[in-house]
């Protein structure tokens, strides 16, 4: 997935997808020399959790954003 870097805060990026949905993010997880209009190839994907472990908040959200339910 192709994240657009459209602003960057004091504390974090907003990021922009192709359909104009924005993520913001901690500017600590940007790779070294990212900056404002640059794009981001980003793989989602769940950390290894022992079953029946519940999904984070962010998680939650972050499958909202993205079409993904709740």
């Amino acid at each position: 997935m192709h994240f657009t870097i459209e602003r960057l805060e004091p504390n974090h990026a907003v990021l922009r997808t192709r359909d104009d949905q924005t993520l913001s993010v901690p500017l600590a997880e940007l790779p070294d020399g990212a900056e404002e209009g640059g794009v981001l190839d980003v793989a989602l994907g769940a950390p290894a959790a022992a079953p029946g472990d519940r999904a984070t908040p962010a998680q939650k959200i972050l499958n909202e954003i993205l079409g993904g339910g709740a």
